[in-house]
């Protein structure tokens, strides 16, 4: 399993964060692994939207479809995806904190599967520098 984990703050309200995050056509505009998304269903977010996502990684391309599985605004919200070869899970919890700023948190754990899964240390590098990457861009987004 590799695991990335990021938590910032922001002036933003729980509420605005949440519904950012939750829809995944934002992801383009601060994880530089994201080259496109687009959601594949309508209407207000819920658990079960769904948005294909296209990511670039050492040279490599390729679509997952994430689904939605926990929404729980403005706190909490789960992401997931699945193909032959990984499991991603991205996990999001939103605070206010004692100063009245918001504190986000974001965790991502990938598996792999089958074949992929003996790849366990190439996982980890890739999760960890795709991840330092999509930080730089979500401390950018967010930070205070």
């Amino acid at each position: 399993m590799a695991n990335f984990s990021i938590t910032t703050t922001t002036k933003k309200s729980p509420e605005e964060v949440c519904a950012y995050l939750a829809d995944m056509t934002n992801a383009a505009n601060w994880d530089p692994g994201v080259v496109a998304a687009r959601r594949l269903d309508e209407g207000e977010l819920k658990v079960g939207s769904q948005f294909e996502v296209g990511l670039k990684a050492a040279g490599q391309s390729f679509t997952l479809t994430y689904t939605l599985v926990e929404y729980e605004p403005p706190n909490h919200l789960v992401l997931s995806s699945e193909n032959a070869f990984i499991i991603s899970r991205d996990t999001v919890t939103i605070a206010l904190d004692e100063q009245g700023a918001t504190t986000v948190t974001y965790s991502a754990e990938l598996n792999g599967k089958g074949v992929a899964s003996v790849l366990e240390p190439l996982w980890k590098y890739a999760i960890t520098t795709l991840g330092n990457h999509a930080a730089s861009g979500f401390l950018e987004q967010f930070g205070a």
